[in-house]
């Protein structure tokens, strides 16, 4: 309970500052990813479905956002080809939506099999489509911001830091006596544990952790401290463990090697 009310004090704070600060905002959302997707986390906000803590801050710094950027001027100089790419990517889910909708026969078998449900009218539009963009868009929103060496190097810290707390919570979550566990043992184990504890699927864990290593790892060329290291190969080191404790073979061998 005492998280929650902290978090939700936290989400206030930002969501009024973030019309002050729209570039900040959105890097602190970016942060909360490693939070937000935990099972404890509240799913909704006065009981209206997708009406949680992030998506509330996330409202309030789109919105600021577009209202700033035509104030300051800013002009979309992203390169023609990432624009054709984020063009491909909303065309292609809006064909899945479209399609999911009108036939939806073989994901409800599917689910049959598993026990589950599938989503259905309001909830399949905000998870087939809602979903989809919402977590492309803060990073559209932190490059248009980046316009200056201490903004860029504000969002590269709050996403090194994202997966470095992802990883602690790797870590807490399996424990170091997992490290010793056979591989089919320790995919067993990860696939329960690290969904339920952390609220991201193992291999999808083992693939961010295997992009984050290199992330943070490059870091030693783009600082000028050589005491940064202190901070750099333990962080590293963190990463690299909680990436074996996820049992995931994508990670390890397309990540890393």
């Amino acid at each position: 309970m005492i998280r929650i009310t902290l978090l939700t004090l936290l989400i206030a704070y930002l969501s009024v500052y973030a019309w002050r600060d729209w570039f900040r905002a959105a890097c602190w959302l970016v942060l909360l990813m490693a939070v937000f997707q935990h099972p404890d986390m509240p799913k909704a906000i006065a009981g209206v479905p997708g009406l949680n803590h992030w998506n509330f801050l996330f409202i309030n710094t789109f919105f600021s956002w577009l209202l700033h950027r035509k104030q300051q001027n800013f002009t979309w100089d992203m390169p023609k080809n990432l624009n054709f790419l984020l063009f491909l990517y909303g065309l292609i889910i809006f064909i899945s939506l479209v399609r999911y909708l009108s036939d939806h026969s073989g994901v409800d078998e599917l689910m049959q099999v598993y026990g589950l449900e599938a989503d259905t009218g309001l909830s399949a539009l905000n998870e087939y489509l809602f979903n989809c963009f919402k977590w492309v868009l803060p990073a559209m929103i932190i490059f248009d911001g980046c316009r200056n060496r201490k903004q860029y190097d504000f969002a590269v810290i709050a996403l090194a830091l994202m997966f470095i707390l992802l990883a602690l919570q790797v870590i807490k979550a399996m424990k170091f006596g997992s490290l010793t566990m056979s591989g089919e043992s320790l995919q067993r184990r990860a696939l329960k544990v690290i969904s339920r504890s952390v609220g991201y699927h193992r291999v999808n864990m083992s693939m961010m952790m295997s992009g984050a290593f290199w992330l943070v790892f490059c870091l030693k060329e783009y600082v000028s401290n050589r005491r940064f290291f202190l901070f750099i190969l333990p962080a590293c080191l963190v990463i690299l463990i909680a990436m074996a404790m996820t049992g995931g073979q994508p990670g390890m061998q397309h990540g890393l090697f």
